[in-house]
């Protein structure tokens, strides 16, 4: 039962909590220390990984209200895997957790229109989650600048809202998560040499980003390091936060034969489109809109270099 006298924002912490989610506020005037942290970025990369310029383009923000606070929201969410019929053989590849997300962003989404159905809210774009969940306390950062929650390790997802319910309070410091300081494990796993600050990513350099966008990979990145139907595993799968924490695995998704070419045929021409039938199940997987458009370039490219491990 939700105490009467709780502070709004407590009220609405607790509910979501009730509802099977993780959540913290954050004062709106800790957007100052957020650009400074950007400011400090030296970026010199082309687009669209300009995560610098992309933040301070979006503030002030444009919002109907004036803003007192940041609530941010975690959630668990499952480890995926996708069996694939390919020349009479079945291929697993597994689809990391933070991208089977949508039922459970509808669900939230309803939980907010009651919880905040007295107060405004407008999502927070253009600003890293990450980091607004380790400023609010939910979780602290991993060298592979993943954010890592309590029993939910990096397998989490989080979504971010301006409110205008008042919060006072001070942000939290961007920290490390004191196991990583004696462990170069997910340093020592990535495949494109991305990691080694405290927790920076090279980002131009990163498998998740590039298979998260449209268009050729680069010429220097090794055909080898790809693994998965999107994002990537390598510094996850490793790290033993991730391997001691109680998972959430939903049943794998199955395509035929005729599925997986049909996803292969997309790939390999631009002009294709998915099956109807074949995007819909992609979609009824919780899956997003922009896995089924890149899901047949990034399994041909794992298949083909599977099929260059093996020889075959």
């Amino acid at each position: 039962m939700i105490n009467e006298k709780m502070s709004a924002g407590d009220s609405v912490i607790a509910k979501l909590e009730a509802n099977g989610f993780r959540a913290a506020f954050l004062p709106y005037a800790c957007i100052e220390q957020i650009k400074d942290i950007y400011n400090e970025y030296s970026e010199n990369v082309d687009a669209p990984f300009r995560t610098k310029e992309w933040f301070l383009s979006a503030q002030p923000p444009d919002l109907p209200f004036e803003p007192l606070s940041i609530l941010v929201i975690a959630n668990q969410s499952p480890e995926g895997e996708i069996s694939l019929r390919y020349n009479g053989k079945e291929v697993l590849l597994p689809i990391p957790p933070t991208y089977i997300d949508d039922s459970i962003k509808k669900r939230l989404s309803e939980v907010l229109e009651l919880i905040l159905k007295d107060s405004q809210r407008a999502e927070a774009k253009a600003i890293s989650l990450k980091m607004l969940a380790v400023l609010s306390g939910l979780g602290k950062y991993g060298r592979n600048a993943l954010c890592y929650l309590e029993g939910f390790g990096s397998f989490c997802n989080f979504d971010a809202y301006y409110t205008d319910i008042p919060y006072v309070g001070e942000p939290h410091e961007l920290s490390l998560m004191e196991s990583c300081g004696s462990c170069g494990l997910c340093i020592a796993n990535c495949p494109n040499n991305v990691l080694g600050g405290q927790y920076k990513v090279d980002v131009p350099r990163c498998l998740t980003l590039w298979n998260e966008h449209d268009g050729p990979m680069p010429e220097w990145m090794s055909p080898g390091v790809h693994h998965t139907a999107v994002g990537c595993m390598r510094c996850q799968e490793i790290c033993p936060v991730n391997k001691a924490a109680p998972k959430i695995r939903r049943e794998r998704l199955e395509l035929n034969e005729a599925e997986t070419e049909a996803l292969l045929s997309a790939a390999s021409s631009p002009q294709t489109e998915l099956p109807s039938d074949l995007e819909k199940k992609l979609l009824d997987y919780d899956l997003s809109t922009m896995f089924a458009k890149l899901a047949g370039r990034n399994i041909k490219l794992a298949l083909e270099a599977i099929r260059a491990l093996s020889g075959s």
